[in-house]
């Protein structure tokens, strides 16, 4: 079995499963956003403008760049040492003390959005604790009372807790999803590599081109060979996220690996339609695997919620396997079980496990019997 599989094949198989893993590991170790560069323009420089930077700085998410100016600081931004710019105007401590409504201007570059979003969250969270301490401080001098200053400041009490990724890990929240992505690229891709190509020793028979007329056990044979190595590769995965990232599993493993093994199946499926399609031109099945299979992590519906996708959209997306596929194993992961009825996710992946077998006998067998 071994014999029959390529160099090429063997690249796509051990090495760029590894480099691609690896790699993605290396950007996301460091999973939380910390310390961003911010800069601080303090045109007021009233005890109220001070005690607002110490309580921004203290933010582990941001980190003050204190400036001269507004231009200054906004140069800054333009070439990128500052990704936000703070400015306190000069009648700001003033206001505070007279009870009129402060205003700080913050500005961020919308061009990173995850930066963005931190820098915003940060920012908004310290000036609406300063504003809740300033209005529960001056309706305690007002009215002498701890409950009306109480009310004041906090008028209604807001507990959030997340249910899952607590620790507000972006590579928990990305991570999975991008490494079952481009794992169905590999498995797609390197089926159609390992389809099309013949190997070193075989004649144009049923170990051959696929143009040649390979019979269905061979092609079988062929489908079967890959399976145990693309399982290692999502094992080498389950390895990086579960033990080195340490993300929780709530979940069963069995039930992890038959999922795994349905998906992995339903990608080669998916690949060994394409090549039934187009069996005479092995980079045109390359290539139309590759552009169907591309866009895997934006129709996963982690950074983009799928209600809210075209139809064109939905369409595409029932037709990869990744997608069908994500919502069974980040539910399995996450919750310990598959709240959800997973009889149309493991109904779509069925079709499309049957879709070769029916090409083969409707379509290809025809064309060269």
């Amino acid at each position: 079995m071994f014999h029959s599989i390529r160099s090429s094949t063997w690249w796509l198989l051990i090495v760029a499963p590894l480099l691609l893993f690896l790699a993605l590991s290396v950007i996301f170790n460091a999973q939380v956003v910390r310390d961003v560069p911010v800069a601080w323009v303090d045109i007021d420089h009233s005890s109220a403008s001070r005690s607002l930077f110490r309580q921004l700085d203290s933010s582990p998410s941001i980190k003050l760049v204190s400036y001269a100016s507004a231009l200054e600081a906004e140069q800054a931004m333009k070439v990128g040492e500052v990704y936000g710019l703070v400015i306190i105007p000069a009648n700001f401590g003033s206001d505070v003390l007279t009870r009129r409504q402060p205003v700080v201007r913050a500005v961020v570059n919308g061009q990173l959005v995850l930066i963005a979003k931190v820098i915003r969250s940060a920012v908004a969270s310290v000036l609406g604790v300063d504003q809740a301490i300033n209005r529960g401080l001056q309706t305690l001098g007002l009215t002498f009372s701890p409950t009306d200053a109480a009310f004041a400041a906090a008028p209604v009490q807001v507990q959030l807790s997340s249910l899952y990724n607590r620790s507000g890990s972006y590579g928990q929240f990305l991570l999975p999803a991008i490494f079952l992505a481009i794992w169905q690229i590999l498995i797609a891709i390197t089926t159609v590599v390992h389809f099309t190509q013949r190997p070193e020793g075989f004649a144009a028979s049923d170990e051959g081109w696929i143009s040649t007329g390979q019979r269905l056990k061979a092609m079988m044979r062929r489908q079967i060979a890959l399976l145990p190595w693309f399982l290692v590769q999502g094992f080498v995965a389950g390895i990086i996220l579960f033990q080195f990232f340490a993300y929780p599993f709530f979940g069963n493993w069995l039930v992890m690996v038959i999922v795994s093994l349905l998906f992995v199946a339903t990608c080669q499926a998916l690949a060994w339609s394409i090549c039934l399609l187009v069996p005479s031109d092995p980079a045109k099945a390359a290539s139309l695997t590759g552009a169907i299979t591309a866009p895997s992590f934006a129709f996963l519906g982690v950074t983009f919620p799928s209600s809210d996708m075209p139809s064109l959209a939905l369409w595409w997306r029932d037709v990869l396997p990744a997608a069908q596929s994500s919502e069974l194993m980040l539910a399995i992961a996450n919750y310990g079980e598959i709240a959800f009825n997973p009889v149309t996710a493991i109904g779509c992946q069925l079709i499309i496990i049957g879709l070769p077998f029916a090409l083969y006998h409707f379509v290809y067998k025809g064309r060269h019997a």
